[in-house]
């Protein structure tokens, strides 16, 4: 099974070399376009096989070309910017993971309080026995957390090595759930 940032390294990739192809053929109609204007001078000098007005109409053709290429590039060049942003930003997040749980247990109860409140969208109490919670971050490739319930089966977050109840978290205290029936 691939992993998200799979996906995106693959796209960054096509993007690159899509990128490089209108690179080159950009290159290619600006060469093409050059001859076109060299050959002007020999149709005023009477020097040239071409007519002036076929010439005229074959350097507007590469012109119109070379426009279309050169937002081509531009997109092109945003499409890879953006892959590039978007993994850096999920590598941020990575790096961010790693470390918040021991930042967590050194805070105090507001400091985790808005420390949950960045990494938690919503909280749904579904009834007395499941509690659904919605991240802001999608972390599908590092194991997204599953919506906790009573169950038992999902994540749950500890404070001082005791379980914390939803409640708690609900009453403005600070954290998310223990898989424990709500009393």
């Amino acid at each position: 099974m691939r992993s998200h940032d799979d996906e995106v390294r693959e796209q960054e990739q096509e993007a690159n070399e899509k990128l490089k192809k209108v690179v080159r053929e950009t290159a290619q109609r600006e060469k093409e376009l050059a001859k076109l204007k060299e050959e002007v001078v020999k149709v005023v000098m009477g020097e040239s096989g071409f007519s002036q007005s076929l010439l005229s109409e074959m350097i507007q053709t590469k012109e119109t070309e070379l426009i279309e290429l050169r937002k081509k590039q531009g997109l092109a060049e945003q499409v890879v910017s953006d892959l590039q942003a978007t993994l850096a930003a999920k590598k941020a997040v990575v790096e961010e993971l790693e470390t918040w749980s021991e930042r967590f247990d050194a805070q105090d109860a507001t400091v985790q309080k808005s420390m949950l409140i960045n990494i938690i969208e919503k909280i749904t109490v579904q009834s007395d026995t499941q509690i659904d919670v919605v991240y802001k971050v999608e972390l599908d490739d590092l194991g997204a957390p599953a919506p906790i319930t009573a169950a038992g089966s999902a994540p749950s977050l500890e404070n001082n090595g005791e379980p914390v109840h939803a409640t708690t978290f609900l009453s403005n205290e600070f954290v998310l759930s223990s898989p424990q029936a709500i009393p």
